[in-house]
């Protein structure tokens, strides 16, 4: 009876074996679902533990969302694109305005810049013209034939020479500045000194203002016309 029972038992087992689990494909011989990717290994070499299928899913459910958007980047990518381009546009702008510096200097805290006190003024010694010739900073004024060569400097003075007629040396030559401001009113002055040569003292009398309402004289846009009349600092 005994040995009856166990033969049948194990004729039993034997027929689950064959008909029931080993029917089943193992897990490495079950195909993967399509709509899942396959997992990258961990930074170890192993698949991280845990929540695996989770990621898996997500993945798929963010392929999908990408797909139902009609394939539009997520506001992540989106804002990663943007800031590169701004960036870029940031690195082109910064090389524009770092041209437009060396070619329109400021004129320190005045708020002003080279382009916008060039021109016509009137007051101290006359009428004056000043104009950017080749870097530098002309300037014809009309006290005895006088002219100006200088530049800015960093801190947004015109430091120049100044030189008239008859001799354009020794007492009709010197150092000169300027200065400018603009007033409450909008006009632009100009606050100038000067010197004889290099060494004497410094006069503070050369002050003009901005004209905006009517052009330089001829006569005085005509001296630019001899450059050898306009001596630099020697």
């Amino acid at each position: 009876m005994k040995a009856a029972h166990a033969a049948w038992v194990g004729l039993l087992l034997t027929g689950c074996v064959r008909f029931g689990y080993d029917a089943l494909p193992r897990p490495e011989e079950r195909p993967r679902d399509a709509g899942v990717p396959a997992r990258p290994m961990g930074a170890g070499g192993a698949a991280p533990a845990g929540g695996g299928a989770g990621r898996g899913d997500a993945g798929a459910a963010g392929k999908a969302s990408s797909a139902g958007t009609g394939g539009r980047v997520s506001a992540g990518a989106r804002g990663r694109a943007s800031a590169g381009a701004g960036g870029a546009r940031a690195a082109a702008g910064g090389t524009a305005g770092a041209a437009g510096v060396a070619a329109d200097p400021a004129l320190g805290s005045s708020g002003l810049h080279l382009r916008d006190v060039l021109g016509y003024y009137s007051g101290d010694w006359g009428d004056m013209l000043l104009r950017e010739q080749n870097g530098e900073v002309w300037g014809a004024y009309q006290y005895d034939g006088g002219t100006i060569v200088g530049k800015i400097n960093a801190e947004g003075v015109f430091v120049g020479w100044w030189s008239q007629l008859p001799a354009r040396s020794g007492f009709d030559a010197g150092e000169v500045e300027f200065r400018w401001s603009k007033r409450s009113s909008g006009v632009i002055a100009l606050d100038g000194r000067w010197r004889y040569g290099n060494l004497g003292e410094w006069l503070e009398n050369w002050d003009v203002d901005l004209v905006q309402d009517r052009t330089a004289p001829s006569a005085l846009s005509a001296r630019f016309d001899n450059p050898d009349d306009f001596v630099r600092h020697p």
